[in-house]
């Protein structure tokens, strides 16, 4: 079972916890090739910044007919223990996109660890749903045509006349603090007011400029479309 039944926009999960915003928290995962990064968050309008937690390791087991390999019940165990604890009513997980704006193979271990946690338990579901987010905010440097113009520059390794990829860009450090950014970045995009409010002084809220309140409110319309279950699926490919 694909995890796109639980996929919301990124205004929609805001929107679950402004009505739960006296008791509920948001879970911020930040998938790993061996560890899953954790923080969780209240209401901004508490005033309390995301609290990282300690990251839970990931052990796989092999399905009963031998033909998956899934999250061990252990770690869904542990996740359940800490969404039980600060009363998680939904999740933001990391999108680590890279940074020519392709999804390449730590998106695929997101997508498939978010597979996984729907298959094997109700921890991820209609109920307690989540979204995707970039920190970064990338976006793809395409045309009409998807071309993408980052590779038709020249190899920057002298002799080389094909392109390729930094091997650096594919890999993911995971941790807690790299899901408390993300968090955070998601909150400032989704309360712009609220954060404004608590970080600015009485003099600096009178003076902001509106360039500045412009750049917290800069649009993230480009995540919606993960809600789209075509497109995340042509993501999970």
């Amino acid at each position: 079972m694909s995890a796109t039944k639980a996929l919301r926009a990124p205004a929609k999960i805001a929107s679950k916890l402004d009505w739960k915003k006296a008791t509920g928290a948001i879970l911020a995962m930040d998938v790993g090739a061996d560890k899953i990064g954790l923080a969780v968050a209240t209401h901004p309008s508490h005033g309390e910044a995301p609290r990282p937690l300690t990251p839970i390791d990931i052990h796989l087991e092999t399905s009963t007919d031998g033909k998956k390999r899934a999250l061990s019940q252990s770690v869904i165990s542990q996740l359940q223990d800490i969404c039980k604890e600060h009363n998680v009513s939904s999740f933001v997980v990391s999108w680590p996109v890279q940074k020519e704006g392709r999804c390449g193979a730590p998106c695929g271990k997101t997508l498939h660890t978010l597979d996984s946690l729907v298959e094997s338990s109700n921890l991820i579901s209609d109920r307690r749903p989540f979204c995707l987010w970039d920190e970064h905010h990338t976006v793809a440097a395409e045309d009409a045509f998807g071309r993408n113009p980052l590779y038709g520059e020249p190899s920057p390794v002298k002799g080389e006349s094909v392109h390729k990829a930094s091997e650096t860009q594919y890999a993911h450090e995971c941790s807690s603090n790299v899901a408390a950014k993300v968090m955070n970045d998601f909150m400032q995009s989704q309360w712009p007011e609220i954060y404004y409010e608590q970080q600015l002084g009485v003099e600096e809220r009178f003076f902001a400029s509106t360039a500045t309140k412009e750049q917290a409110n800069s649009s993230t319309e480009w995540l919606e479309h993960y809600e789209d279950t075509e497109n995340y699926m042509t993501v999970a490919v």
